[in-house]
């Protein structure tokens, strides 16, 4: 595969995180290299059937205190060799990448092996349920207030709707401080678009969003802004 793929497929993992926890990634860095190491073969990274896909070096969020500062960024490689030879076509190399930096963010984080096979298998089944489309359809109505207004608040979850494939519309209301939506899609994609809404997207400052579900018709074919 051409390097220039392979970064963007990377690259793409790494915004396909929950906008939550890519608000909090601070100070790595995320490398491609060919190949491993010998030295990094020794190390505890992702591995299957001894196969170093990927390595997280550093110190994770958990265990930084007053004093960490003035440190070089952690840094999370991402092997190219060996996830091109394990990948038997296109889409398992992107879905095996996704999975890489996952894993290695995970550790950026502070959880353990353990803990971090136990968020693979729910982002297995979560990558799964966005493939075959088995996660149960939803509706949400919302309402969001606070500095809403003014501030490409519509337009940025309009954006972030479309990469959800969420559909519906969104629209600012005449009182100046709410904004009115609604979304249509996969529970999971709708629950990732309020964890996106409560990070505070672009200049919105939000301070309170009510939720209503409602009957899930297909309603839309788009997502729009009104």
């Amino acid at each position: 595969m051409d390097n220039a793929v392979f970064d963007k497929l990377v690259s793409k993992a790494v915004s396909s995180l929950p906008h939550s926890i890519l608000n909090q990634l601070e100070n790595v860095a995320i490398v491609i290299e060919d190949e491993p190491s010998e030295d990094n073969l020794r190390k505890v990274g992702l591995k299957i059937d001894k196969i170093l896909f990927g390595l997280y070096q550093g110190i994770p969020k958990t265990k930084r205190n007053l004093a960490y500062s003035g440190v070089l960024p952690d840094k999370i490689t991402i092997f190219k060799g060996p996830i091109e030879r394990t990948g038997h076509s296109t889409e398992e190399i992107e879905e095996l990448i996704k999975l890489v930096v996952w894993h290695e963010i995970a550790h950026h984080f502070g959880f353990n092996e353990k803990e971090v096979r136990n968020l693979e298998d729910k982002w297995r089944q979560r990558l799964q349920n966005r493939k075959t489309g088995n996660s149960k359809k939803s509706k949400v109505h919302v309402l969001i207030s606070g500095r809403v207004q003014g501030v490409f608040l519509r337009r940025n979850i309009q954006k972030r709707a479309q990469k959800l494939n969420l559909t519906g519309w969104v629209k600012n209301l005449p009182d100046g401080y709410q904004v009115e939506a609604v979304f249509e899609g996969n529970e999971t994609d709708i629950r990732e678009m309020i964890d996106y809404l409560k990070s505070n997207p672009g200049l919105a400052k939000i301070e309170n969003i009510r939720i209503k579900k409602e009957n899930c018709k297909d309603c839309f074919k788009s997502f729009d802004i009104f």
